[in-house]
């Protein structure tokens, strides 16, 4: 870039960690590894956590953080690890990735108001 003003903020993964690596980890949130040991250190991301897969109640499925529920609709339960990670067979039912999607945009168009 050519104008030194021009500041870039990313979408990361909350609880990331990209190392010591000068630009990178700036991508993290602030913690004890980066904040209070590296005084070139300066956040540059709006981090939001991701969805986990896991068993509940039995039943293998997708578990969204508190605020990034998908609806009902969307297809968050699987009788088998290889369903779930089943790209090709998911991407036929592409409700799930829509409504995430919609949510992430949603969440960002909000940190792009708070600055």
């Amino acid at each position: 870039l050519e104008n030194e003003d021009i500041y870039l903020d990313c979408l990361t993964q909350s609880d990331s960690y990209h190392g010591d690596s000068l630009g990178a980890m700036n991508l993290c949130e602030p913690s004890v590894q980066n904040e209070a040991q590296h005084p070139w250190y300066e956040p540059r991301s709006f981090s939001l956590p991701s969805p986990t897969l896991g068993y509940r109640r039995g039943q293998l499925s997708i578990s969204f953080p508190e605020g990034l529920e998908a609806t009902e609709k969307a297809i968050t339960s699987f009788d088998s690890i290889a369903d779930a990670m089943d790209i090709n067979a998911r991407l036929l039912s592409p409700r799930l990735l829509s409504e995430y999607r919609e949510i992430i945009e949603m969440q960002w168009l909000v940190y792009e108001h708070k600055e």
